[in-house]
């Protein structure tokens, strides 16, 4: 998968600070590990921003099969549509999406990456959009 897949975006309007606060939240709790969650809209119209258990480690995640399907299973019975992704990048170098990203833009065509910054020992939120044919 190739970095170009991603540009950088501005915050979805349905983005607030009780996501932020999830997502960072989040991020925060697992550093030095990355993660990840899934933006979702409800069949109520809310968002929300859902954190999924992942196999971490320092510069990566994977989803197991089974997690995956137990996501899929539970998105459909509480009626959630995926509109976007996030995860982290805990040890604040890599400050853009990485070629390993390439696989997220099958989630959906917003991501938002988490990266903590040593020096400031401070985590910034950054957007991207998918630019993949076909998606989003």
């Amino acid at each position: 998968m190739s970095i170009d897949r991603w540009t950088p975006a501005y915050a979805p309007a349905w983005f607030d600070e009780a996501m932020n606060d999830v997502v960072v939240g989040h991020s925060e709790r697992q550093r030095p590990l990355e993660v990840f969650g899934l933006f979702l809209r409800t069949a109520a119209g809310r968002y929300l921003a859902w954190p999924v258990e992942v196999r971490a480690n320092v510069d990566g995640f994977l989803v197991l099969p089974q997690d995956l399907i137990r996501v899929a299973y539970l998105l459909e019975q509480q009626e959630r549509t995926v509109v976007g992704t996030f995860h982290s990048h805990p040890g604040g170098v890599v400050r853009e999406m990485s070629t390993a990203d390439g696989f997220l833009v099958r989630w959906g065509s917003t991501h938002a990456l988490c990266i903590y910054d040593l020096p400031s020992a401070a985590w910034t939120v950054r957007w991207f959009r998918a630019t993949e044919p076909g998606i989003g």
